[in-house]
């Protein structure tokens, strides 16, 4: 039988294992804030995804695509040529000009002038937005060329009717290849298709523009086909809205957006968004929409749900020359297995989403 004294020790041994283990919870316990901290710090800039600069400094960047291999390209109205980027950063000539007695000819269709826009379509073949030359040396027309995996360059006919040198604009500053072919041109204010039969249709904008935006400010911010057909067009005054195929303009319709995708409306004294800044837009074969908005990129979901897929101010500290924040235009291209592409002036960027770089 346990005496008294016994088991006030009892009592006391187990008072003092009590104390202790609160002692420890208390000591762990701003460790442990800590470390909760510390882990969503990480997974937050996982989140972030990865930024890569692949090209900076070496010439300016007048188009960005990726073709049905995966391989990238840009344009350079400067070398008169395309490009092939290989993953390690390098240049290699893919298509440029044709040369006659050791000068280049720019009467040839199979030479390229002052190549911008590039597009690439399901053939496997890239589109490009060229400027034709007439006698005197000006150059005074557009004219799209279609180059070849191999890189030989063409002309299309259909195109070269459609485009023709009396009423066409010279700029063309961004070019879409459609499902079933066709051709989409814009400058820097109005969008075009171009048919297979050598018509040229202007295309409509959405009815109700920005209020805050002047009509001087109609400006195209990027353009880019649709797996269901038509295309997306970024707009200054109209914002973000789809052409269907039977042209018709509808505004995007999102939801969870912090900016105004389409024109933004007023309620009294009260804006319900600020309009978003799009620097250039794309869209993959499911049809989901990427925007390259103020630094940032964000994902419409063909459901409308708008999710951020890459934001500079949760992925630590950056390469040199992030991209812009600011309102400026640039160029967008979607790789094979989620890569996205950004390029401005003179700087190739390449993201790569956090959800692929999870463990899998």
């Amino acid at each position: 039988m346990p005496t008294a004294s016994g088991e006030r020790r009892s009592i006391l041994l187990s008072l003092a294992v009590v104390a202790a283990g609160v002692a420890a919870a208390l000591h762990h316990f701003p460790r442990q804030q800590a470390y909760a901290a510390e882990a969503q710090q990480r997974e937050r800039m996982a989140q972030a995804g990865r930024l890569q600069v692949i090209e900076h400094g070496v010439a300016m960047i007048d188009g960005l695509a990726v073709d049905a291999r995966g391989r990238l390209f840009v344009s350079d109205q400067r070398e008169n040529s395309v490009h092939a980027i290989d993953g390690a950063g390098k240049r290699t000539q893919f298509a440029g000009q044709t040369m006659v007695g050791g000068y280049p000819d720019p009467y040839s269709a199979t030479s390229l002038l002052s190549p911008s826009g590039l597009g690439a379509g399901g053939d496997g073949n890239l589109y490009i937005a060229d400027r034709g030359q007439l006698s005197g040396g000006c150059i005074n027309f557009s004219r799209i060329r279609q180059i070849a995996p191999d890189g030989k360059v063409s002309a299309i006919a259909h195109a070269d009717a459609a485009m023709d040198r009396a009423s066409f604009p010279p700029d063309v500053t961004a070019l879409a290849v459609g499902r079933n072919g066709d051709l989409y041109v814009q400058d820097q204010m109005y969008t075009y298709k171009l048919s297979s039969t050598g018509k040229r249709s202007q295309l409509p904008v959405p009815a109700a523009p920005r209020q805050d935006a002047p009509a001087e400010e109609e400006r195209n911010r990027g353009l880019a086909a649709h797996p269901d057909g038509g295309v997306v067009v970024a707009n200054m005054r109209h914002g973000v809205y789809r052409i269907l195929p039977d042209q018709r303009a509808v505004p995007l319709a999102s939801r969870g957006a912090d900016c105004a995708l389409g024109a933004s409306r007023a309620s009294g004294n009260t804006r319900l968004a600020r309009p978003c800044m799009i620097n250039a837009l794309a869209v993959d074969a499911r049809g989901r929409i990427f925007l390259w908005e103020g630094g940032r990129i964000l994902r419409i979901d063909t459901d409308g749900a708008v999710s951020t897929v890459f934001n500079p101010v949760d992925a630590g500290p950056l390469a040199p020359d992030p991209p812009s924040t600011q309102d400026a235009p640039g160029l967008m291209a979607l790789g094979p297995r989620g890569e996205i592409y950004l390029a401005q002036a003179m700087t190739l960027y390449k993201v790569t989403p956090w959800s692929r770089l999870r463990p899998r």
